[in-house]
């Protein structure tokens, strides 16, 4: 799953393996439920499942086995901060998003020392408000882990960008908003950070996006917000018919646009598919990708 340099580094150190062989080991070892590492290989399984898989999209993982382990650990340690955040993310991967929201604000309330597990928390929380639409607080999220986390501040800026975009039409102060929005666009590039000298994916991605809206003036606040979830496959967190329908709505009012080029036409038909494929409504859902193959 890492980067072919950073593979190479590690194999020289004398670090190789199977990867299934790994998780083989870590699932027998979660059958011992009373054994010493009982809880470390369920909350490895968990991390795992829970964003590894959902972020790089994978489905390998066991859900009845993440969601039976996330069961057991929930009864035997309600306020442990790791079972807290792994909760949190559980029920936003399920749909329960204002359960998610308050489980990532206690887990955050519980401890004031690792301010590593408040990062992952606010990282959550800000998908979790933008699903339910409330731009001003997933903005506030974002924001904060763009001043006090290291990992890819890039990719917080834009997504920063890409919240303040959605307020432009509920604005009274469009000129001020909009300035705020170029300002934060020009900030993207210049927080690009390589790691094994490489810039992950999504940074890089979204570094391009940035450079492309500042030089023409011109985005869709909605284009720009479906891409930075697709990137970051949050898709995949938006499954119920409640979080799912306000942004069909959205999506069909932007296609009955004429002045949309492909490219935008393409992301909105796309985004269109997948959150009627997570609806189940698989016959609709290919309807959009054909259009766009077509």
């Amino acid at each position: 799953m890492l980067p072919t340099r950073v593979l190479k580094i590690i194999s020289l150190a004398g670090f190789n393996g199977d990867r299934k062989l790994g998780e083989e080991l870590l699932r027998r070892s979660t059958n011992l439920k009373d054994g010493l590492r009982y809880r470390i290989s369920a909350l490895c399984i968990m991390a795992f499942s829970m964003y590894a898989d959902q972020i790089g999209g994978l489905q390998e993982s066991d859900f009845e086995l993440t969601k039976e382990l996330m069961k057991d650990l929930n009864a035997k340690f309600p306020t442990a901060i790791f079972v807290s955040l792994f909760s949190a993310k559980f029920n936003l991967m399920q749909g329960k998003v204002d359960n998610a929201i308050n489980e990532f604000l206690n887990c955050i309330n519980y401890q004031d020392s690792w301010k590593q597990i408040h990062h992952a928390c606010r990282w959550d929380l800000a998908w979790a408000y933008a699903i339910k639409n409330e731009w001003e607080n997933a903005a506030k999220q974002v924001l904060i882990l763009r001043e006090q986390c290291s990992y890819s501040p890039a990719s917080n800026m834009f997504a920063y960008a890409a919240f303040k975009m959605m307020q432009l039409e509920d604005s009274e102060s469009i000129n001020e908003l909009r300035n705020e929005i170029d300002d934060a666009l020009r900030l993207v590039p210049n927080l690009k950070i390589r790691y094994a000298g490489k810039t992950i994916p999504q940074e890089k991605f979204l570094c391009t996006r940035a450079i492309q809206f500042v030089k023409s003036g011109n985005y869709e606040p909605l284009v720009a917000l479906l891409e930075l979830f697709y990137v970051w496959n949050v898709l995949s967190l938006i499954t119920t018919k409640q979080t799912i329908e306000p942004f069909l709505q959205q999506i069909d009012e932007k296609l009955s646009k004429a002045n949309l080029s492909f490219d935008q036409i393409a992301c909105l038909l796309l985004t269109k598919g997948v959150l009627l494929r997570n609806l189940g409504c698989d016959n609709e859902s290919m309807k959009c990708f054909e259009t766009i193959v077509n």
